[in-house]
């Protein structure tokens, strides 16, 4: 007489478990640095798609077009941020200075907002684009040189996405590899 078997025992549990374990130990740590990647790749994006339209926005209408930080990006009636420690991680919005005065007022007409950036991602600009990045109506950055925007997931190397501004107006995200913005 043959005996059936009624289901696994603690022996095929144990072993099931301890190679589930081993490749949750292998794969976890990949899978969470391809999601820091995939999120920094995802914020230069957004980022270099703000700048490309405030450009763009900025010929086509025949205005100065304006790009700044702003920790209120999706109020009703946003404002620049200045000063402070946050960069650029806290929301920004674009706006066509339709008064020319440089500054956002309620005459002003936005383009595009974007809100906090989670994740950890710190987004600094230096010299000429801490604040604010100024197209004018002929597609040119209103202040002379080049700026770098920065966005850092804390990883080094790695984790560091460059966006380079030149005075010309044209925005590009330098590789990887890259530690400054030169060649522009």
């Amino acid at each position: 007489m043959k005996r059936r078997s009624l289901g696994i025992s603690v022996l095929e549990v144990i072993v099931v478990m301890s190679i589930a374990g081993i490749l949750a130990a292998v794969g976890i740590p990949s899978f969470i640095s391809s999601i820091k990647n995939n999120r920094l790749t995802a914020y230069s994006n957004d980022f270099i798609t703000g700048l490309i339209l405030a450009r763009t926005e900025a010929v086509k209408r025949n205005l100065s077009v304006n790009m700044c930080r702003s920790a209120n990006a999706t109020a009703a009636t946003p404002s620049c941020t200045t000063g402070g420690t946050a960069g650029w991680e806290i929301g920004w919005f674009i706006y066509a200075d339709v008064d020319g005065s440089n500054t956002f007022n309620a005459g002003d007409l936005i383009l595009m907002r974007h809100d906090l950036y989670n994740g950890g991602v710190s987004i600094s600009g230096n010299n000429n684009v801490t604040n604010f990045v100024r197209f004018t109506s002929q597609g040119i950055t209103s202040a002379a040189g080049l700026g770098t925007i920065t966005l850092n997931d804390g990883r080094p190397t790695i984790g560091v996405r460059l966006i380079c501004i030149a005075a010309t107006g044209r925005a590009r995200i330098a590789p990887s590899s890259s530690s400054t913005c030169t060649g522009i």
